[in-house]
């Protein structure tokens, strides 16, 4: 075998290496990436329950609400870019919202024309229910972000209440 073809083997072993080298650190780097993105999307949901508990709040004792939850668009943002997987969950989270949405604007004319036909419209039930269901949501998506964050370090728990 002549010196060229033994130079040409080694350095095409050697590129064959660096490419497999390369391929596993940006394995690795992409998994640490979505990890990150996890604990990213366990915080929105997190934020989102909070204002949700909070608009609960408001209805239950009369003050004003907001119209919209301002972790709403980086929940989407998330999962559309890093967990294509929980699609139906966050469409579902969605609609509950828009439900939710309808219920406090018709909350907000009630409480400015008669605030008293929303005591006796049993509104704070149906709220209650939307709430429900908004847990129940975003509880089946913790425990599926929980089981892609758990190896990012030691996390607090992400609870809703329920």
């Amino acid at each position: 075998m002549s010196s060229l073809a033994y130079y040409l083997i080694c350095l095409g072993a050697a590129l064959l290496v660096i490419a497999m080298a390369s391929a596993l650190i940006a394995r690795h780097l992409r998994r640490g990436q979505r990890r990150l993105q996890a604990l990213a999307l366990l915080d929105a949901l997190a934020r989102s329950t909070d204002w949700v508990a909070r608009q609960g709040r408001a209805v239950c004792f009369q003050a004003a609400t907001e119209q919209s939850d301002p972790s709403f668009d980086e929940i989407g943002r998330l999962q559309r870019q890093w967990f294509p997987d929980l699609a139906a969950s966050v469409d579902e989270l969605f609609a509950v919202h828009r439900r939710r949405a309808e219920l406090l604007r018709m909350h907000e004319r009630l409480r400015a024309d008669d605030p008293e036909a929303w005591l006796d419209g049993a509104y704070d039930a149906a709220f209650m229910a939307l709430w429900r269901e908004h847990c129940a949501i975003v509880q089946t998506m913790e425990r599926r972000l929980l089981s892609v964050a758990t190896t990012a370090g030691t996390l607090r728990q992400h609870t809703s209440p329920a």
